[in-house]
């Protein structure tokens, strides 16, 4: 069902089995330490345009980006799928 959601479009009664993928992927991700991020899948020696300065509140690949307001991607995402729960309408996400 992540597939759904990235490839298109997830529908609102389907958001709770994604939640719990969202738990798993979240729990392995804190495992990893941030020196282990891949920037590029299709060349992993490629490095993020910062290299290895980056804020000392990043512990793991769990919480490696983030938004201005300091808010992890998983934070944004379970906020988003709550409200789509709440408000019963299907999650899309889009490139801003």
């Amino acid at each position: 069902m992540m597939n759904e959601l990235y490839n298109d479009k997830l529908n609102w009664n389907d958001v709770s089995v994604v939640k719990a993928n969202l738990i798993e992927i979240e729990q392995e991700l804190s495992k990893h330490s941030p020196e282990q991020v891949i920037w590029d899948i299709d060349d992993l020696s490629q490095k993020p345009p910062w290299g290895d300065k980056i804020s000392p509140k990043v512990t793991s690949l769990e919480n490696y980006f983030a938004t201005t307001d300091g808010k992890t991607f998983f934070e944004v995402l379970r906020t988003a799928f709550d409200v789509a729960e709440e408000d019963k309408c299907d999650l899309k996400i889009h490139k801003l």
